[in-house]
């Protein structure tokens, strides 16, 4: 439904903005088959080949991060300690990944211009419903092309903020995704096709509120999660999904009590939810399996 919309726009039709998809067949209530993708390699796969840490160094950096963090009272104090301790001990590598597996320029060009464009997308995809558990394991990078493509769908509508350990960022915007993209970053490619997406959205706002009013209730298992809202429904779910569209940012828990009611221009937006994404006060508190430095 979303590529469609994309597609029928002018301005991101030309571009070739689009997510892309694979195929799922439902077999049961909790079983079905799902599409392999092919010439894929896990985002941290990527890291990993370069970076070349010793057996369980990675593992070990990241109990030592949170054992100290852990022990740091203020929010102000666990920020800094990630930005100038874990964020610097952690190898930047992305760019150089791109260079060593697209050596002809073109495609070295072309292949950093689609992994941002194509992060873009499912970025403010994933925003406007709700999509969380973005980790490294789930963000497969495409090694002919460089696109960005994701898997794993199960946290939808905001569940990952009713986590043990909430999830607090609207989508995986980390040193190395910004390094991957090239000299511009945030100021580019990434923020154009953000804005994008989201224009097409909202001016679609009716065929997506009808394309969600018929889904049944995905939220179901809410109900015995101690740490989701009691009042939360299918219901709920689908007014967050609206009022995002229109420019508000609203959310099962987090931006519940402090929701931004007035809707705002695509371009502050976009500009709200990079500042989110990459803010080090957020990013100190996520799960250290999610990998926040890299």
């Amino acid at each position: 439904m979303c590529n469609d919309l994309l597609m029928k726009d002018e301005q991101t039709k030309i571009q070739n903005m689009a997510a892309t998809t694979f195929s799922v067949i439902p077999l049961a209530k909790h079983g079905g088959i799902i599409e392999f993708i092919e010439g894929v390699t896990p985002y941290y796969d990527t890291l990993d080949t370069i970076m070349q840490l010793k057996q369980n160094e990675w593992s070990g950096k990241l109990s030592k991060w949170k054992d100290e963090m852990s022990k740091l009272k203020s929010r102000e104090s666990r920020a800094e300690y990630f930005r100038e301790v874990a964020c610097k001990q952690t190898p930047i590598v992305m760019s150089k990944w791109f260079r060593i597996q697209y050596p002809e320029a073109g495609k070295w060009f072309a292949s950093r211009k689609q992994f941002a464009k194509s992060a873009a997308v499912m970025s403010i995809i994933g925003y406007i419903f709700g999509l969380g558990d973005r980790h490294t394991k789930n963000l497969m990078i495409h090694l002919q092309t460089g696109k960005c493509i994701h898997v794993d769908f199960d946290m939808i509508f905001n569940k990952g903020e009713t986590l043990g350990t909430p999830e607090l960022v609207p989508f995986r915007l980390t040193q190395n995704m910004i390094n991957g993209m090239g000299e511009v970053a945030l100021d580019g490619e990434f923020r154009t096709v953000c804005e994008q997406t989201l224009r097409v959205f909202r001016e679609n706002s009716y065929e997506i509120e009808k394309y969600i009013s018929d889904l049944p209730n995905l939220v179901a298992d809410f109900a015995s999660n101690k740490m989701a809202p009691k009042d939360f429904d299918m219901t709920e779910a689908k007014r967050l999904v609206s009022g995002r569209i229109r420019g508000q940012i609203m959310t099962v828990k987090l931006h519940k009590s402090k929701a931004i009611t007035y809707p705002m221009q695509v371009s502050q937006l976009t500009s709200s939810l990079i500042d989110l994404a990459t803010s080090d006060e957020k990013l100190c508190e996520m799960f250290p399996g999610w990998m926040p430095t890299l």
